[in-house]
This record gives structure tokens, sequence and C-alpha cells, in this order.
């Protein structure tokens, strides 16, 4: 829409929206919609907004756009509770399987919307396992990734292992949930003590003291502080 708005062809002057929620559920995102419509010459009609003078107009729209926009940051914490639940009751919240493991499904016996409910946790993949294990040996020996990958026979290019070490605590058996930082602000995980871990969810493809030392290089490598202690202090 943005790309046809600024076209300089375009044959149309008026955006006609349901209602305030369609544009956007940010306050910030419908307002710099709306300007740059008005910077064209293109009015926005809302179906759920009657007609009134500008003034009164203006509250209005601001009422509702204020009030989708707090429905969406409670759907967003409900969601992120949901999923926590989830992790506490040894679950997977989401995403894919890290490498070396696949998702086994598990049907609820719920039923949603006529859909049955189902949850996921991670089971050891019988052909990719050993070779993560491998490699995790080698690392916690100290080896690079580089030597450790083609000694391990692995099929992975070695920058695509970094996030194996990050891993660490999954390659131990536990679910780690709540890493990632929600925005960029110069960091990409969260501090250690904001991480949801829950223990012994599933198997592990190494022996626990290989992790270990796995955190003890990964905070030298990666001057992060913390890591050893918050390895040990779990298993």
């Amino acid at each position: 829409m943005l790309r046809e708005l600024r076209a300089p062809g375009r044959l149309w002057s008026t955006v006609l929206v349901l209602d305030t929620s369609r544009i956007a559920r940010r306050r910030l995102i419908a307002m710099m919609f709306e300007s740059d419509c008005t910077k064209r010459g293109v009015a926005v009609v809302y179906n759920n907004l009657p007609d009134h003078d500008p003034a009164t107009d203006m509250v209005l729209r601001s009422v509702l756009q204020a009030f989708d926009e707090y429905h969406s940051l409670i759907s967003r914490a409900k969601g992120l509770a949901g999923m926590a639940e989830n992790v506490r009751q040894g679950w997977r919240a989401g995403g894919r399987a890290p490498r070396g493991y696949r998702l086994e499904v598990v049907p609820t016996g719920a039923v949603r919307e006529g859909q049955p409910v189902v949850k996921s946790r991670l089971v050891l993949d019988p052909l990719v396992a050993p070779i993560v294990r491998a490699y995790l040996l080698l690392r916690a020996q100290g080896v690079p990734r580089s030597p450790a990958i083609i000694r391990a026979s692995a099929p992975w290019p070695a920058t695509s292992t970094h996030a194996m070490d990050w891993q660490a605590l999954t390659y131990a058996g536990h679910t780690v949930w709540g890493v990632e930082a929600d925005t960029p602000a110069g960091t990409k995980r969260r501090p250690r003590a904001q991480w949801l871990i829950q223990r012994n969810t599933h198997e592990a493809p190494t022996p626990k003291p290989p992790v270990r030392r796995c955190w003890r290089g990964l905070r030298r490598w990666s001057g992060m502080r913390g890591g050893l202690s918050m390895a040990c202090a779990i298993e």
C-alpha cells in the first residue's frame, strides 16, 4: 500500500479502513501512515469512526488507536505467559529443533476450533545426534570450530555452529526460553537472570561435563560473564 501511495500515477485519493487496528496496532506506526497520506492528499476513512469535526475526530481516533495498542500488549503478555508455562511443563515454546534433535508432536486430548491441540518436545535425531555428540566433545576439549567440524565429519559451515555453543544448556538436556532480546539494544541476548530454564526435559546427546567446559570456553571467547557459574548451577 505504501508503494502504491507514493506512486506518481496513483488514481485513488481515499483509503477505506474497516477499523483503526487494521492499519497498525502501534499508535506511532498508525500516525506515521496517516501523516504520509495527508502529505499526498489522501484521506483515511475509518468505518468504526463516526464523522465529526476535526478536533473531535482526532480525540476519538487517538482513543481507539490507544486501545488497539493496549489490546495488542495484553495479548502479547498472555501469549508469552502461555509459552513460559509450556516450558515449565517440559514442552517446547515454539521454534525449530536444534541441530541433532527433531520435534515430537504430542496430542494433549484437548480440541480447539475443531482441531486437536498438540504440544511438542525434543527427541534425539538418530542420524544427526552422533555427529553433534562428536562435535561437542571436541569443542569441550578446546578444539576450534572449523577443525572440530572436520574431525567430526560434520557437513556444516563453521559459521552455523556458533549458536550450538550458546545452546549448550539445551544439549545438556534442559529447555531454555527467553534468551533472545526482544529488541536490538546493543545486545542480542537477555541477562542470564531473565532466562527461564527447565531442567531435564529431554535426552542429552552428550554427557554434562563437556557441556560445562563448552560454557567455560564460551565465557572466555565471547567475553560473557557468569557463563560457567550458570552452567554449574543447574547441573
